[in-house]
Protein backbone atom coordinates (compact mmCIF):
# COMPACT_ATOMS: atom_id res chain seq x y z
CA UNK A 1 0.00 0.00 0.00
CA UNK A 2 1.39 3.42 -0.93
CA UNK A 3 1.83 6.24 1.55
CA UNK A 4 -0.96 8.23 -0.11
CA UNK A 5 -3.31 5.25 0.16
CA UNK A 6 -2.46 4.98 3.86
CA UNK A 7 -3.12 8.71 4.28
CA UNK A 8 -6.39 8.39 2.40
CA UNK A 9 -7.76 5.63 4.60
CA UNK A 10 -6.56 7.12 7.86
CA UNK A 11 -3.46 4.95 8.04
CA UNK A 12 -5.20 1.95 9.53
CA UNK A 13 -6.83 0.28 6.56
CA UNK A 14 -10.32 1.60 7.05
CA UNK A 15 -12.60 3.76 9.09
CA UNK A 16 -13.60 6.20 6.40
CA UNK A 17 -15.94 6.17 3.46
CA UNK A 18 -14.12 8.16 0.79
CA UNK A 19 -15.93 9.68 -2.16
CA UNK A 20 -15.62 7.36 -5.15
CA UNK A 21 -12.51 8.30 -7.11
CA UNK A 22 -11.37 10.92 -4.58
CA UNK A 23 -7.70 10.84 -3.68
CA UNK A 24 -5.38 13.00 -1.64
CA UNK A 25 -3.65 13.95 -4.87
CA UNK A 26 -6.93 14.81 -6.57
CA UNK A 27 -8.07 17.03 -3.71
CA UNK A 28 -4.73 18.84 -3.56
CA UNK A 29 -4.87 19.43 -7.32
CA UNK A 30 -8.42 20.79 -6.91
CA UNK A 31 -7.41 23.15 -4.13
CA UNK A 32 -4.35 24.40 -5.99
CA UNK A 33 -6.20 24.86 -9.27
CA UNK A 34 -4.04 22.26 -11.00
CA UNK A 35 -4.63 18.98 -12.75
CA UNK A 36 -2.48 15.88 -13.01
CA UNK A 37 0.29 17.03 -10.67
CA UNK A 38 1.76 15.10 -7.78
CA UNK A 39 0.38 15.62 -4.30
CA UNK A 40 3.63 17.25 -3.18
CA UNK A 41 3.74 19.68 -6.09
CA UNK A 42 0.06 20.62 -5.70
CA UNK A 43 0.47 21.09 -1.94
CA UNK A 44 3.39 23.45 -2.53
CA UNK A 45 1.38 25.52 -5.01
CA UNK A 46 -1.61 25.61 -2.64
CA UNK A 47 0.61 26.65 0.28
CA UNK A 48 2.56 29.19 -1.74
CA UNK A 49 5.80 27.34 -1.09
CA UNK A 50 8.35 25.58 -3.29
CA UNK A 51 10.45 22.48 -2.83
CA UNK A 52 8.92 21.35 0.43
CA UNK A 53 7.76 17.87 1.31
CA UNK A 54 4.04 17.19 1.38
CA UNK A 55 4.06 17.31 5.17
CA UNK A 56 6.03 20.56 5.29
CA UNK A 57 3.84 22.24 2.66
CA UNK A 58 0.55 21.46 4.42
CA UNK A 59 2.05 22.54 7.75
CA UNK A 60 3.02 25.84 6.12
CA UNK A 61 -0.50 26.24 4.78
CA UNK A 62 -1.93 25.49 8.24
CA UNK A 63 0.51 27.83 9.98
CA UNK A 64 1.78 24.94 12.07
CA UNK A 65 4.99 22.96 12.43
CA UNK A 66 5.57 19.33 13.28
CA UNK A 67 2.09 17.99 12.60
CA UNK A 68 1.52 15.02 10.34
CA UNK A 69 -0.25 15.52 7.03
CA UNK A 70 -3.67 14.60 8.42
CA UNK A 71 -3.16 16.77 11.51
CA UNK A 72 -2.26 19.85 9.47
CA UNK A 73 -5.16 19.27 7.10
CA UNK A 74 -7.52 18.98 10.08
CA UNK A 75 -6.31 22.40 11.29
CA UNK A 76 -7.04 23.89 7.85
CA UNK A 77 -10.45 22.19 7.70
CA UNK A 78 -11.36 23.24 11.22
CA UNK A 79 -11.83 19.62 12.22
CA UNK A 80 -9.99 17.08 14.35
CA UNK A 81 -9.29 13.39 14.13
CA UNK A 82 -10.18 12.99 10.47
CA UNK A 83 -8.07 11.19 7.90
CA UNK A 84 -6.24 13.33 5.36
CA UNK A 85 -8.77 12.62 2.64
CA UNK A 86 -11.77 13.35 4.87
CA UNK A 87 -10.26 16.65 6.01
CA UNK A 88 -9.42 17.59 2.40
CA UNK A 89 -12.96 16.84 1.28
CA UNK A 90 -14.20 19.53 3.68
CA UNK A 91 -11.86 22.27 2.43
CA UNK A 92 -13.17 24.59 -0.28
Amino acid sequence: MSMLQLLADGGAGGGTTPVAGATVTGHLNRLSGLSGRTATYAANVWAGTTGRTLRSAVNAKAGTTGLGVAGALNVIAGTSGLSAIDALSRIT
